[in-house]
């Protein structure tokens, strides 16, 4: 899981610097998943430690968490964008709907892998 958070992290550093890059004029909230990112990266390289590994992947998992929930604030704008309609940031949208896609396929590899320990050390 060390590996998922590493690359996870990375898409989201890249997303977000792309994002702030490719708007004009540059917006400093396109840097968030920049940031989350950043750290859920760092705590990736931390967890290959083994004697760390539990801490920092369920800090990874707390900062995609919370990645995944913020972009949760989105949805009115996804809606009206699939309705046609206008929407308001239609870049911020679509940055917040891959956010919330990447965080949400993190947490289900996380929680997989949470399962499968767990069943391990009960066996």
């Amino acid at each position: 899981m060390a590996i998922a958070a590493i690359v996870t992290g990375a898409l989201l550093v890249l997303m977000g610097a792309g994002f702030y890059v490719g708007l004009t004029p540059h917006h400093f909230t396109a840097l968030i998943p920049a940031v989350l990112g950043f750290i859920i990266f760092i705590l990736g390289l931390v967890a290959r430690n083994e004697k760390m590994r539990r801490h920092a992947m369920h800090g990874a998992m707390l900062f995609a968490l919370i990645g995944f929930l913020g972009s949760l604030m989105g949805i009115p704008s996804w809606i009206n964008m699939i309705q046609g309609k206008a929407a308001f940031r239609p870049e911020a949208a679509q940055e917040q709907f891959l956010m919330f896609i990447v965080c949400g396929v993190f947490l289900i590899m996380w929680i997989n892998s949470f399962v499968k320990a767990r069943k391990a050390v009960a066996e």
